[in-house]
């Protein structure tokens, strides 16, 4: 070789050492070339969390392969690093399962995340629980009672006394049920037999609660009195008189009554305290929720306005822009949102407490849930904090609840009457025939 041409080489090498020295200074400090801005940028990264843990992962049409030790260190989670900063596109998918799909935005030195992935099934596997005409049903700590006809409620198949039930919940083996001559106590342990409730000629009933502490016993709310019954006896005394009952709600050991005049009588059989809140809402309240602790009220009245009142200073404060006027209040079961379905179908979910799931989402953000038709009931699922169901006209859907859209959805079944959610199990009526589905993820 002669010496030009080692001089050549020479030079040669320096330069791709420095070249080389250069890209890996540069990329130890996170930057890489960027060929749409034909600049250097930080990285970014995308960190997803999904069941079932076996799923595969598609980034930008193109089959994840894992193969650094980071993509383990997460169990059923993967993490996508040195990322050049823009979008993506991610499909994660399973054999049997419909896919997640979602385009979510790297920026630089960010790791954007979806850590509340869960992949439904395409066959639900839904599988009818009774071969009789169902036209209503309700959750008992024994078991469904079932309306098979205009008058007939059955329990394991057997008659039980009444043609609704009143009260009834899935810790409980007594339930109240009522029919045109009155209301009626049956323990489910011995179904047949059922006590007559004796309440005071101008009780007027509207709702009922379990005693928040007494096992033996029943809240009775009238229109000026609530009362408490007496599970063996069927014997009611009254525990407080009200200025008029408008709607009714309990959280725990309290009881909450909106009046006539606005306020809000609340009362605590356990602690034997009761207070009259003025609430300063002179339309009527026809909807009431609370959050876990009871400190605050979401109230709604007569024309839809929603309003938050606050216990500690005594103020009603209506919330500003909402999708309409507010029919249903649902708060979540972790205490951080509420779902509001407004009177012409639509669903939003509205945040009263700053908290965190892939994002920081401060108090008073609100986002709409897409829907196909109006939205006529919500469930929360307690084993999925990120999903709702939707009954839309009949049409039940498994949505995504994010902030980013689109939100994935998955029908469930379409010709539904009723839906409720028990743990993992969902309950539904279609055409008539009593369904259940298993939602644990796998």
């Amino acid at each position: 070789m002669n010496l030009k041409a080692r001089r050549f080489f020479f030079y040669l090498f320096i330069a791709i050492f420095l070249v080389g020295g250069a890209y890996l200074i540069v990329s130890a400090q996170g930057l890489v070339f960027d060929f749409h801005t034909l600049s250097f940028s930080r990285t970014g990264g995308i960190f997803l969390d999904y069941a079932p843990s076996e799923a595969q992962v598609r980034v930008n049409g193109t089959i994840h392969e894992y193969s650094s030790v980071i993509d383990t260190l997460f169990g059923s989670g993967v993490f996508l690093n040195n990322l050049v900063p823009g979008d993506y596109r991610l499909e994660v998918s399973y054999p049997g399962y419909s896919p997640w799909e979602k385009t979510l935005t790297v920026e630089p030195g960010v790791v954007t995340a979806a850590s509340f992935i869960v992949l439904w099934p395409v066959d639900w596997g839904a599988k009818k629980i009774s071969d009789q005409k169902v036209s209503d049903f309700w959750l008992t700590g024994s078991g469904l009672i079932l309306k098979t006809g205009a008058n007939t409620l059955s329990f394991g198949d057997k008659p039980i006394k009444g043609d609704s039930v009143f009260l009834s919940d899935t810790g409980k083996n007594t339930v109240v049920t009522g029919n045109a001559k009155g209301y009626y106590l049956v323990n489910l342990a011995v179904a047949s037999s059922a006590i007559p409730i004796e309440l005071p000629a101008a009780a007027d009933v509207t709702d009922w609660f379990f005693h928040p502490f007494d096992q033996n016993a029943v809240l009775a709310v009238g229109s000026k009195a609530v009362y408490s019954v007496n599970t063996a006896t069927g014997k009611a005394i009254k525990l407080y008189t009200i200025n008029g009952n408008q709607y009714s709600y309990k959280n725990g050991n309290e009881l909450f009554i909106a009046q006539k005049d606005g306020s809000v009588f609340s009362a605590n059989p356990f602690l034997q305290t009761e207070v009259t809140m003025p609430t300063g809402i002179t339309d009527g309240i026809t909807e009431m929720r609370s959050n876990a602790d009871g400190d605050r009220l979401y109230l709604v009245d007569a024309s839809g306005k929603f309003y938050e009142y606050d216990r500690s200073n005594g103020t009603s404060v209506p919330w500003g822009t909402l999708p309409g006027a507010i029919e249903k209040v649902s708060p979540a079961l972790d205490d951080t949102r509420l779902a509001l379905i407004s009177k012409n179908g639509s669903l939003s979910i509205l945040s009263v407490n700053d908290f965190k799931m892939d994002t920081e989402i401060t108090r008073g953000t609100l986002w709409q849930i897409s829907a196909a038709a109006p939205v006529t009931d919500f469930m929360w699922i307690p084993s999925a904090p990120n999903y709702g169901l939707l009954l839309e006209n009949g049409n039940m859907v498994v949505s995504e609840l994010g902030t980013a859209k689109p939100q994935n959805q998955y029908e469930v079944a379409s010709g539904v009457s009723k839906a409720l959610v028990n743990g993992t199990t969902l309950y539904f009526v279609k055409n008539s025939s009593l369904f259940e589905i298993n939602l644990k993820q796998k």
